[in-house]
């Protein structure tokens, strides 16, 4: 979405680019950036990217602050919208592509390399907490028995 912003700004003179980022964060509602990336299945699948123009990233664009518009996405997922990272990402949790391609793929590989390693020690831990309570449900309750005086022959 930044990118598409800068795009449109070099069409420009640099001198009219105040107006030019005035006119887009008045008049720009949405921007949705796509990306077809290989899957495990031998065809592509979609990555999108979507930037909703709310208050706070109208005042970025206003302002030329072009740079910090993909932090105010990620954080904006509650509204709707969402990096190409964050939805590499989902679709490397969903198993619809390798974690290679969706690192090749990312805008910032490193960050999507650590939520990629987050997401698979938490899995991790979860299947083994799993495990622990399938061998506690395997293993044979035996319950303590209180003989009573007559059972017991006194």
């Amino acid at each position: 979405s930044s990118q598409a912003i800068e795009r449109a700004l070099n069409f420009f003179p640099e001198e009219r680019h105040p107006q030019i980022l005035l006119n887009l964060s008045l008049n720009v509602r949405a921007i949705l950036s796509q990306r077809l990336v290989p899957n495990t299945m031998g065809s592509r699948s979609l990555a999108v990217e979507v930037m909703l123009n709310n208050g706070l990233i109208k005042q970025l664009i206003e302002d030329g602050k072009i740079r910090q518009i993909k932090e105010m996405i990620e954080k904006g997922s509650e509204e709707g919208m969402v990096t190409f990272d964050q939805s590499l990402f989902e679709l490397y949790r969903k198993g619809v592509i390798t974690s290679d391609v969706a690192l090749a793929e990312a805008d910032n590989p490193a960050n999507l390399r650590l939520l990629i390693t987050q997401s698979e020690v938490t899995t991790a831990g979860k299947e083994m907490v799993s495990m622990r309570n399938v061998k506690r449900a395997e293993k044979p309750q035996i319950k303590p028995s209180v003989a009573t005086a007559e059972e017991s022959g006194f």
